[in-house]
């Protein structure tokens, strides 16, 4: 998939529950155990979208934000479908922190559960191959050199950089706010 100046670019970040209808956790106390990538049901798939030169054409989530109708499977369904088809059909290179080794597992394999195609993640090779930066910008993969150093959180080479780092919700709160029923504010 060679990349022309024109390449518009993708930046999305995948927030999850367990799925707990195919997943248990494990009854040892006190262990905070993090589900394996096939047990994370995705629940919001947030998204800047940039043209050519680096202007925003849209930010937002994909899917319906107020959780949409039917069973968690069905609106996870859902939201894999719209996202592969907008990227199916527009291309643009995917930028993520971290995104090689699990916001797209997690996507494939949640789309492999629901039987959602991912031609263009399967067919693109410069979308998996962790050494080009033509379909996919692995921020994390990038800054540790391709695993030839430790990689930090983003957090941290946000506030390396100047940046605040990570406000509002993190990863951590996500589970409790779906559970409560506030996916706006996830």
């Amino acid at each position: 998939m060679a990349r022309t100046p024109s390449a518009e670019y993708l930046v999305l970040d995948i927030e999850t529950i367990p799925d707990v209808e195919r997943w248990k956790r494990p009854e040892e106390p006190n262990a905070a155990v993090f589900p394996p990538t096939w047990a994370h049901r995705i629940v919001v798939i947030g998204c800047l979208w940039l043209d050519h030169s680096y202007r925003l054409k849209r930010l937002g989530v994909v899917g319906d934000p107020g959780g949409g109708e039917g069973t968690p499977d069905e609106r996870e369904r859902t939201l894999l479908e719209d996202f592969s088809r907008f990227v199916g059909r527009a291309r643009p290179v995917l930028v993520t922190y971290n995104g090689r080794a699990f916001d797209l597992p997690v996507i494939a394999l949640r789309s492999l559960c629901h039987g959602v195609s991912l031609g263009w993640y399967y067919r693109e090779k410069n979308v998996r191959y962790r050494y080009s930066e033509e379909g996919h910008l692995d921020l994390c993969d990038w800054l540790a050199d391709h695993g030839a150093t430790r990689s930090g959180s983003l957090d941290a080479v946000a506030r390396l950089i100047g940046l605040p780092g990570k406000v509002g919700v993190d990863g951590s709160q996500v589970e409790g706010l779906f559970r409560a029923g506030q996916l706006p504010a996830i």
